[in-house]
């Protein structure tokens, strides 16, 4: 490995999408909103959280998917944190998980 490529930090990209239709929960989506926004500090605060955050459209609406770049080593870490995630975790959301390498940023 050379120094450039040893310089690279092995993140994860958490893509989610809301499940439709969404199922019954006795949790309201402000409940989960605000366990997920826990969750996205509690990621910070142990210093695995690399981005977080809502797509939005143009005029600044919510395209209706969401993304979480946390940092893991390996895909079986990275994916007990996806599933961690409460809408996923709660069954409103799916995801995707793409690695990702950081080279550059914070």
């Amino acid at each position: 490995m050379n120094a450039k490529n040893s310089q690279r930090e092995q993140c994860w990209v958490i893509l989610s999408e809301w499940i439709e239709p969404r199922p019954a929960s006795s949790l309201s989506n402000e409940q989960v909103a605000e366990m997920h926004h826990h969750f996205i500090d509690d990621l910070d605060a142990a210093g695995l959280l690399a981005g977080a955050g809502p797509f939005i459209d143009e005029t600044g609406a919510r395209d209706g998917i969401g993304m979480v770049i946390v940092r893991a080593p390996t895909r079986v870490e990275a994916m007990t944190i996806a599933n961690r995630e409460p809408w996923i975790a709660n069954g409103f959301r799916t995801f995707k998980l793409k690695p990702w390498q950081r080279i550059a940023g914070h």
